[in-house]
């Protein structure tokens, strides 16, 4: 449901594609090689948000439910798109 997978292990690499159909939110932790990771999303008023928090330094490929996708390396992000 979160969507966590490790990407590359060498480079403490991880994606997170949520998995919405039939749900309206998630939130959890997902133990990774590249360490914790929390997750929260949710679907609003055809809005979709997700928070993501990271250990530093953790290379993180995100993506979005209308098909964007975003890479960060900054231990803390909130994105959000259009449903």
């Amino acid at each position: 449901v979160l969507g966590v997978r490790t990407f590359d292990v060498e480079e403490r690499s991880i994606s997170i594609k949520p998995y919405i159909k039939g749900r309206n939110s998630a939130r959890g932790t997902v133990s990774t090689i590249a360490g914790n990771v929390f997750v929260s999303w949710r679907c609003e008023n055809g809005q979709f948000t997700i928070h993501i928090k990271s250990e530093d330094g953790v290379r993180k490929v995100i993506y979005l439910p209308n098909g964007e996708a975003y890479e960060s390396t900054l231990n803390e992000i909130t994105l959000s798109c259009a449903m």
